[in-house]
C-alpha cells in the first residue's frame, strides 16, 4: 500500500518530456527603431526624397495659367535642384550600376522607365520641347533616385517608416504651413496632400514601434481633417477589395458593404452627395469640380490631333491650361490615365497600363496571405484616388514621389524576410539555454 505521509523524493522528468516556456518558446520581437535613431541611418537618396517637399515648399510660387515657360527666379532655383539632384544619382549609377538596372528593369518598375525614356524621346515632336525635356529628364532622375533609396533599405518595414516620414514633411508643408501662413481653418481643407499619402494610410498601420504608430494616428488625423471626399471614397473602395479576397464572414461583409454603398448612393444620390461635398453646388459636384468638361473637351478635341504619341511630355498635361479657352481651365490633368494619353498617345497609355498590371500582379504574388490582401486594398485604393488626381504620368510633384515610393515597396519589399529574422533569433536563443533545461525538462512551474 501506498503511504501518502511518507516524504516521497521528486521525480526527475524525462528528457523532452516537458516545452520550453512560454517567454522562450515564442518568437522573439526585434527592437524596432524608433524615428530619431531610423534618421541617424537613412542613407542620403532617402533623405534628399524625404526633404523634396520641405525643399519644394521654400522654393515654389504661385503662377499664373500662361506662365508655363516662364523661368523666373523661382524656376531657376528649382532647375538647379534637378541638376543637384540628377549628380548624385549619376555618382549613384556609377558607383553600383549593376544594382540599379537589377532593381528597375528587373521589376515591374521597367515599364515605368519606359514611359520615362518614352518622356524623353518624346522632346523630338513636342510643342514646347525646352520644357518636355526638362520634365522628362527630371522624370528619370527622381525615378532611378526613388528605386535607390527604396533598395537600400533594410527591409519592407523600413519601406513603410520611409514612406511615413516622407508623409509627416508633406502634411507638414502643404496642410499646415499653410493654415499657419493664412490664419484660416478653412485652409486645412485639400484633396492633393491625402491623395498624396493615400497608399501609407491604408498600410501604416502594419509599421512596427511604438513612435511609427503615433506618427500613423498623427497622418490619420491630418487626413481626415483635410475633408478629401476622394480620399476617403477611394480608402473605402480600397478596404472593399481587401475585404473581398479575405475568407469566410470578412468576404461576405466586402459584399455586403459594396451592395450597401451601391444601394446607398442609387437611392439617396443627393443626400450623399451633400454629406460627401458639403458645401459645394450641385453643378459643381455634378462636373467633378470641372474635370470632366476638361477632360471631355481633351478626348474629343485635342488627343485627335496627336492620338498616337500624345503631344511631349509636360506640354500635353498643359492643353487645357492654355488652350481651352472659354471654358474650364486646369494647371494638369488631375487623372493619372488622362495625363498617360494627353502627354504620350496611346504608347504612353499602353506602358501606364502594363506598369499597374506589373504592379497588381506583385502583389498577388506575395505568399502571405494577410500581406497580399493588405497590398491589393492599398493599390485600388491609389487607382481610384488618381481618378482625380496627377500621379506617376504627369510631371513630377509630390504626389509622385509619394505614388513611386509606394509602387517601388511593392516591387522591391520582400515582406518574408522579417519572419526568418525572427524564427533564426529564437533558434540562437534556444542555444543560449542551460543545457540541464534542454535536456532534463524544468522542474516546477515558471
Amino acid at each position: 500500500m501506498l503511504n501518502l505521509t511518507a516524504a516521497q523524493p521528486l521525480r526527475r522528468a524525462p528528457a523532452l518530456a516537458r516545452p520550453l516556456p512560454r517567454a522562450l518558446a515564442a518568437p522573439i520581437e526585434p527592437a524596432q527603431p524608433g524615428i530619431l535613431q531610423f534618421c541617424k541611418r537613412m542613407t542620403l537618396s532617402q533623405w534628399m526624397l524625404v526633404l523634396y517637399p520641405v525643399i519644394l515648399f521654400a522654393l515654389a510660387r504661385r503662377r499664373d495659367e500662361t506662365d508655363v515657360t516662364v523661368v523666373d527666379g523661382s524656376a531657376v532655383a528649382q532647375i538647379a535642384l534637378t541638376a543637384l539632384y540628377g549628380t548624385w544619382v549619376l555618382g549613384r549609377m556609377v558607383q553600383s550600376l549593376k544594382s540599379i538596372e537589377k532593381v528597375v528593369v528587373g521589376t515591374g518598375l521597367r515599364w515605368l522607365l519606359m514611359y520615362s525614356v518614352l518622356a524623353v524621346m518624346s522632346a523630338a515632336w513636342s510643342t514646347m520641347p525646352a520644357l518636355t525635356a526638362y520634365r522628362s529628364v527630371q522624370l528619370v532622375i527622381f525615378l532611378l533616385l526613388t528605386a535607390d533609396a527604396m533598395s537600400t533599405a533594410r527591409n519592407a518595414q523600413d519601406m513603410l517608416r520611409l514612406q511615413m516620414l516622407y508623409a509627416a514633411a508633406e502634411v507638414i508643408c502643404w496642410q499646415f504651413a499653410p493654415v499657419i501662413q493664412s490664419l484660416s481653418i478653412e485652409a486645412i481643407h485639400s484633396s492633393d496632400v491625402p491623395g498624396t499619402i493615400v497608399a501609407i494610410l491604408f498600410v501604416g498601420w502594419m509599421v512596427r514601434g511604438k513612435q511609427w504608430r503615433v506618427l500613423y494616428i498623427a497622418l490619420a488625423l491630418a487626413a481626415a481633417a483635410a475633408t478629401s471626399a476622394g480620399t476617403f471614397l477611394a480608402l473605402v473602395g480600397g478596404l472593399i477589395v481587401s475585404l473581398l479576397f479575405m475568407r469566410g464572414r470578412a468576404s461576405g461583409f466586402g459584399l455586403i458593404l459594396l451592395f450597401g454603398m451601391l444601394v446607398t448612393f442609387t437611392c439617396f444620390h443627393d443626400q450623399v452627395n451633400q454629406l460627401l461635398f458639403y458645401g459645394k453646388s450641385k453643378s459643381t459636384i455634378e462636373s467633378g469640380s470641372g474635370r470632366i468638361p476638361i477632360w471631355t473637351w481633351i478626348l474629343t478635341e485635342r488627343v485627335p490631333q496627336s492620338p498616337i504619341v500624345g503631344f511631349g511630355f509636360g506640354a500635353g498635361e498643359v492643353q487645357a491650361r492654355l488652350y481651352n479657352v472659354g471654358g474650364f481651365r486646369m494647371m494638369h490633368m488631375h487623372n493619372a490615365a488622362m495625363s498617360a494619353i494627353v502627354n504620350l498617345g496611346a504608347a504612353g497609355e499602353a506602358l501606364f497600363l502594363l506598369f499597374i498590371m506589373a504592379m497588381f500582379s506583385s502583389a498577388l504574388r506575395q505568399r502571405d496571405q494577410k500581406i497580399r490582401i493588405v497590398l491589393l486594398g492599398a493599390l485600388t485604393a491609389l487607382m481610384l484616388n488618381t481618378t482625380t488626381m496627377e500621379s506617376v504620368t504627369a510631371p513630377l510633384s509630390p504626389p509622385w514621389i509619394g505614388h513611386a515610393m509606394f509602387y517601388a515597396t511593392i516591387a522591391l519589399a520582400m515582406w518574408n524576410e522579417e519572419s526568418l529574422v525572427t524564427s533564426q533569433q529564437q533558434q540562437q536563443l534556444q542555444k543560449l539555454v542551460p543545457q540541464r533545461i534542454r535536456t532534463t525538462g524544468i522542474r516546477g512551474r515558471i
